[in-house]
């Protein structure tokens, strides 16, 4: 198979597997209110964070799958964070 004709392959490919504006939207919309949620049920130390995929816009589309990370202050013990975060 000639250049050509793999990125004729790769165009069609990424047509298909990228979400479309409105999944993408949808998907950030969803993300903002669940961190928002979660921000307001963790101690102020801490910081909900909207990484991967479909923070970056290179998602799958119909794969939902949205990563928020908390970060908290580097005095809180594993222990501590680990049940604020089950907690929240």
């Amino acid at each position: 198979m000639g250049e050509k004709e793999c990125e004729k392959v790769f165009a069609v490919a990424s047509k298909r597997i990228t979400p479309s504006v409105e999944e993408a939207r949808s998907e950030k919309k969803f993300a903002a209110w669940a961190s928002k949620i979660l921000a307001g049920r963790l101690p102020k130390d801490a910081e909900v964070h909207f990484v991967g995929s479909a923070a970056r816009d290179t998602g799958i589309s119909g794969d939902k799958d949205i990563d928020l990370f908390i970060s908290y202050s580097k005095s809180r013990s594993r222990d501590e964070i680990v049940e604020l975060t089950k907690r929240a």
